[in-house]
């Protein structure tokens, strides 16, 4: 890192649902805008152009650098990504799925986590946006306590959506993170796949009144709406998304719920 500034790519793989696509996209920009002069977030897009042209044009005028890569298997897909974030030196990358907004809040905290020593840092849980109902939000099975740094993975959420991963788990790894051949279980089998860092570094634990993520759930995910614990799910203030994501996201949300 030179003087203050950090590099934290936000890796995304992209697939089919192109209007979802483009929106996360305009997002991730305006926060790649929001978080400079000091944290520099490259949008590093993997795209299947064979099986879907219409991602590769978004990736081509959204994107700072297109990997070009199969869909299946998606681990390998990712690694694709994973790759790039690790040969372009940056000191971390978050993950960041083309149906998942970001809020600013989080890439500040995480790129001041992997600044003052942390390996990598995850959240306690995750808003939700299912057709019919307005967002909510589900923590992790486990938590950490509020706003802390953790030394024992076993406290540590499972949250994929937003996790970072920093410069030590990219050198391991060569920024393949993931399990290349699997097309579920990703978030779990990155996890894994680094775990001896999880255990013996810093792990960085966010856990603000408001998520600062938001996962949209349509048909076409990995992980479908079916398999969210609905019976945890917490209501959300109505202004909540335009106080975290602006109201570029909010309406958003009023568009993606009528579809």
């Amino acid at each position: 890192m030179a003087d203050d500034t950090i590099t934290l790519a936000f890796h995304t793989t992209l697939w089919k649902r192109p209007r979802l696509t483009e929106l996360v996209l305009e997002h991730l920009v305006r926060v790649r805008e929001q978080a400079k002069p000091n944290i520099l977030t490259p949008i590093v897009a993997v795209v299947s152009p064979d099986e879907d042209p219409d991602s590769l044009v978004l990736a081509r005028r959204y994107a700072d650098h297109v990997v070009e890569w199969p869909n299946r298997p998606v681990g390998a897909k990712n690694n694709a990504g994973g790759r790039a974030c690790y040969e372009l030196g940056c000191d971390g990358l978050m993950t960041i799925g083309s149906d998942d907004f970001i809020g600013v809040g989080w890439v500040r905290r995480a790129a001041m986590a992997l600044q003052r020593g942390a390996v990598a840092a995850t959240l306690p849980g995750c808003a939700y946006l299912v057709s019919g109902r307005p967002p909510f939000y589900i923590r992790g099975s486990t938590h950490a306590g509020s706003d802390q740094w953790a030394m024992d993975q076993r406290a540590l959420p499972m949250v994929g959506a937003g996790r970072v991963y920093g410069r030590e788990m990219l050198e391991a790894t060569k920024g393949e993170l993931w399990p290349g051949s699997n097309n579920t279980g990703l978030d779990t089998g990155a996890y894994c796949n680094t775990v001896d860092h999880w255990r013996r570094g810093l792990v960085y634990v966010w856990d603000g009144s408001l998520p600062p993520v938001l996962d949209v759930k349509t048909r076409g995910g990995i992980t479908p709406a079916s398999r969210l614990a609905m019976s945890a799910a917490e209501e959300l203030p109505d202004w909540w998304a335009c106080a975290v994501f602006g109201q570029e996201v909010q309406d958003a949300i009023e568009e993606l719920s009528c579809d």
